[in-house]
């Protein structure tokens, strides 16, 4: 399902929630294999049925449920039924069946699955998917927001017509109200506008330490409207349109997004989004924004990777229009490529215009000339774009008061173990000979992070670099990542 991008993917780990609160809830006990009473009140006596006990439930209790495949309905051809989660009710899978306390349990081991294949046989590929339900878990709460926490949900196909809410979000649609998905898989599903989840807002919406996996949709491929994220991966998703990830707005922190594929705009994300922690590797738009495209408002990111993205016309990592002006703070993109069109970096139109501090550019192709020094930025009407104390690879703005360079950053291993850029196994970590050790502005534009994308402390002098950075030292280096001598 994913791939091992071995030394750029963030040293930090996935992380789950805090566990049970202090108060003891009541639990309700699920296991479909379950010969007891079913009552639900105990592992012995638990119900069969998940959708029972969510219909048994109250804000405050918890449901625990043991490893298993659970279905929304037991008639195949009930596409309308969904798990129906309920205001305040927290839905915990991962249990083998015996435990105690929540903090005992193990998703990982204990595989727990909200499946819409409700005839059991879906195929590669989609294959023998037009009979699965429309969506496997459905939110519409006015209260406290649900939590559904250590299943995989797979196999929802939201094919209803277009224009109606049965057309979005085959894995989860969330038609009112807030929602905290934690340690979830959301695999194998698809819509017209959301192919994974669908947000129709304004409700606040949450993902922690979750993995969004090859869903498919027209526009969304993996989720549609606005999302929080958190130690969240996107892969491999694809949108036929726009938002080969995400379509709408986000806010992502130690998130991933890989492999997704629009086929227009927006490879990962269409959309305005606030990133920071994060990376962005092999994202592919077919025309516009091989990692983000954005109108009147666009990317932000802060100590963020870009790696090996494309874009078949114009801005190999964004695009933007509309007073959208991307931002990038301590951020490396290297071995990002348009096909034509210049702009392998950043093309901007319409009053917009990209800003670059402490930033490195390095490797960034256009087309099959792979000429680094080819135009990185693109900016139509009377903005410039504005770039400081940054490497940049053929910038001519060297030095001064600008503080940029075009030396070479001088990275662990530029090209990874295959020899080849751009495929995900490099290590874009500084060396101690490089020239962006202790170069970068300190507390500009924004006061410096204290951590960076290996979260380890930002800000670290090097007794054997002079400084050449700006600001009261100790000084921080240029990059996503901050030099750390053994």
């Amino acid at each position: 399902m994913t791939r091992t991008w071995a030394l750029i993917v963030l040293s930090w780990a996935l992380v789950g929630a805090p566990d049970a609160p202090a108060d003891e809830p009541r639990v309700i006990y699920v296991n479909d294999d379950a010969t007891g009473s079913g009552d639900g009140t105990s592992w012995e006596n638990a119900m069969p049925s998940l959708k029972d006990a969510l219909d048994f439930a109250a804000a405050g209790d918890e449901i625990w449920v043991a490893a298993g495949v659970y279905k929304p309905s037991r008639h195949p051809d009930n596409r309308a039924a969904s798990f129906l989660l309920i205001s305040g009710v927290g839905v915990y899978g991962g249990f083998a069946g015996f435990e105690k306390d929540r903090s005992q349990r193990d998703p990982a081991l204990n595989s727990t699955t909200l499946s819409g294949d409700l005839r059991g046989d879906d195929g590669p590929d989609f294959a023998h998917t037009g009979d699965n339900s429309l969506h496997v878990v459905k939110v519409d709460v006015g209260g406290a927001a649900p939590v559904l926490d250590g299943f995989t949900i797979a196999g929802g196909n939201a094919s209803g017509n277009r224009h109606t809410p049965a057309a979005s979000g085959g894995g989860v649609v969330i038609r009112r109200g807030s929602f905290n998905l934690v340690n979830c898989t959301v695999i194998d599903c698809q819509g017209a506008l959301g192919g994974g989840l669908y947000n129709a807002g304004p409700g606040y919406v949450t993902l922690t330490n979750c993995t969004v996996a090859r869903n498919r949709a027209h526009s969304g491929g993996g989720a549609c409207g606005p999302f929080e994220l958190s130690h969240t991966a996107f892969e491999d998703n694809h949108a036929e349109s726009r938002g080969g990830a995400i379509y709408g707005s986000c806010a992502a922190e130690h998130a991933l997004f890989a492999g997704n594929r629009a086929e227009k705009k927006g490879g990962a994300i269409m959309g305005p989004a606030v990133v920071t922690h994060s990376a962005f590797v092999r994202n592919h738009a077919g025309r516009k924004g091989g990692a983000a495209f954005g109108r009147q408002a666009s990317l932000s990111a802060t100590n963020t990777l870009f790696l090996g993205n494309y874009a078949g016309e114009f801005g190999g990592v964004v695009y933007a229009h509309g007073r959208a002006n991307p931002y990038f703070n301590h951020c490396t993109l290297a071995f990002n490529a348009t096909e034509e069109n210049d702009a392998t970096i950043c093309f901007t139109r319409d009053q917009s215009a990209p800003r670059f501090f402490n930033s490195i550019l390095w490797r960034n192709y256009l087309g099959e000339v792979e000429d680094p020094y080819g135009p990185q930025f693109w900016v139509f009407g009377n903005h410039d774009e504005v770039i400081r104390y940054s490497c940049v690879e053929g910038i001519r703005d060297v030095g001064g008061e600008h503080g940029n360079i075009a030396d070479d950053p001088r990275v662990a291993d530029l090209f990874g173990p295959d020899g080849e850029g751009g495929t995900g196994d490099e290590n874009l970590r500084l060396t101690g000979d490089s020239p962006c050790i202790d170069a970068g502005w300190k507390d500009r534009p924004v006061p410096t992070d204290e951590t960076d994308l290996d979260d380890a402390i930002r800000c670290i002098d090097d007794p054997y670099v002079e400084d050449t950075g700006k600001g009261r030292p100790p000084l921080p280096d240029m990059g996503a990542y901050e030099f750390k001598r053994k």
